[in-house]
């Protein structure tokens, strides 16, 4: 297949290092607002390795949830193809008409996704200050969209009414043993205002801090950055969070965030472990200003580095269970 014109060269595979630890992915994740059900996918590709990784993580809005997390998965003729990527059971395809087609096929649960972007795939982010930690990703680009489709979970089916969601693509060597600790909330209100925010601590005590907000197809750089997490007693999972982004348009924007669901997962294991970050990746309800959105809000915490897998989480909000589980299951 050819590459569609309707997107940029940065939307499609690139040559990889020589280091094994590079990789390349692509992700998106999605709320449908009229029902709450969430879904967040990634293809991770690690073609040094020969090897390529499928996460999946979709929770209804009965409570049941679909998780799956493979890793070392063989590599097939869809993994890097010329029109995307696939991994597993999941497939990434961009379409000639601007839009992106995600599919899912698994036993008990499957998805036919369209995406289509608000405005056109950016580089992330303009840091604030002198300090660059290194955030294992040479390259990373995001954009926020629209997603209709329909989604099909231990039998029942539910299409996407009002659905938003978020893409990103990077790709570089990639270090599990780097990450101290992180924070990425990014989302959309829909058009009108997306966001991208994000604060690293790399092993070497630097950080990193940078963030974004398009407003009406208007790029802000944030000049300053607060994240908050409210964490769960499990010390890992978050019920929601606040951050407080001071543009450089001298404007400041709010986002409140509420936990809807969640799932974690490490760099190169499911939970954790040796040489592998852990972290919650949760999607989310925000509020900003009279707004109402959506979000991912993802939050590692490793502040002496990567060691054993996580033993618990607090099952109200995620699970470390693969296949299905959850209230109904």
């Amino acid at each position: 297949m050819s590459r569609p014109a309707a997107f940029a060269d940065t939307d499609f595979h690139h040559a990889p290092g020589d280091a094994p630890a590079w990789q390349e992915s692509v992700l998106l994740f999605l709320m449908d607002r009229a029902s709450g059900l969430t879904l967040y996918m990634r293809i991770g590709t690690q073609p040094v390795r020969n090897v390529c990784q499928e996460w999946v993580y979709i929770q209804t809005p009965d409570g049941i949830r679909f998780r799956r997390l493979r890793f070392d998965l063989p590599v097939t003729e869809r993994t890097r193809a010329d029109d995307g990527f696939g991994a597993g059971g999941l497939v990434w395809t961009y379409r000639a008409d601007g839009t992106i087609a995600l599919t899912g096929r698994y036993a008990d649960a499957a998805f036919d996704l369209v995406y289509r972007d608000f405005y056109p795939s950016m580089p992330c982010w303009r840091w604030i200050g002198r300090e660059q930690a290194d955030i294992g990703a040479a390259a990373h680009y995001e954009s926020s969209g629209r997603v209709t489709g329909r989604v099909t979970v231990a039998g029942r089916t539910w299409d996407i009414v009002d659905g938003l969601g978020h893409r990103d693509h990077s790709w570089g060597t990639r270090d599990g043993d780097n990450l101290r600790a992180c924070r990425w909330l990014v989302g959309t209100t829909g058009p009108e205002l997306s966001h991208s925010l994000f604060s690293f601590l790399d092993a070497h005590g630097n950080f990193a801090l940078g963030g974004w907000v398009m407003r009406d197809g208007v790029l802000a750089h944030a000049r300053a950055l607060d994240i908050v997490a409210d964490t769960n007693i499990d010390g890992l999972t978050v019920r929601g969070g606040k951050a407080v982004i001071g543009l450089d348009d001298g404007s400041e924007v709010v986002v409140a965030v509420t936990a809807v669901s969640s799932f974690i997962t490490g760099h190169d294991s499911d939970h954790g472990g040796p040489a592998s970050y852990v972290c919650a990746e949760t999607v989310s309800r925000t509020r900003i200003g009279d707004r109402d959105g959506i979000c991912c809000f993802t939050v590692g915490n490793n502040a002496s580095g990567p060691g054993r897998p996580a033993a618990a989480v607090w099952g109200d909000v995620s699970t470390l269970v693969d296949g299905l589980s959850g209230a109904g299951a």
